[in-house]
């Protein structure tokens, strides 16, 4: 399975063609300024897990949406992930 399959791949594209590159940064942006405060309320008891997931699908989204805005064929997100991945089992000793 490659890393960069994103389920709904042509609705998130229909989504940036039909609001523009910009306007999902800017999307972007206040996901995840949205989903750092609902982290926060939450460890501080002030709202609900499902609430914080809520974030976390909106912010899981719209990124979804800036790997297609910014790497269209995925081909660099694969090679970085990779060496990302492998680094952190190096540090871990695990294979």
């Amino acid at each position: 399975m490659s890393y960069r399959v994103i389920e709904d791949r042509k609705l998130l594209e229909d989504i940036i063609g039909k609001f523009g590159n910009e306007e999902q940064i800017s999307i972007f942006i206040e996901e995840c300024g949205e989903a750092l405060t609902a982290i926060s309320h939450f460890r501080r008891g002030r709202i609900s897990i499902e609430l914080v997931i809520e974030e976390l699908v909106d912010l899981f989204i719209t990124l979804n949406q800036m790997r297609i805005i910014y790497d269209p064929t995925g081909e660099e997100f694969d090679k970085i992930y990779k060496y990302k991945i492998q680094r952190i089992r190096t540090i871990l000793n695990v294979e």
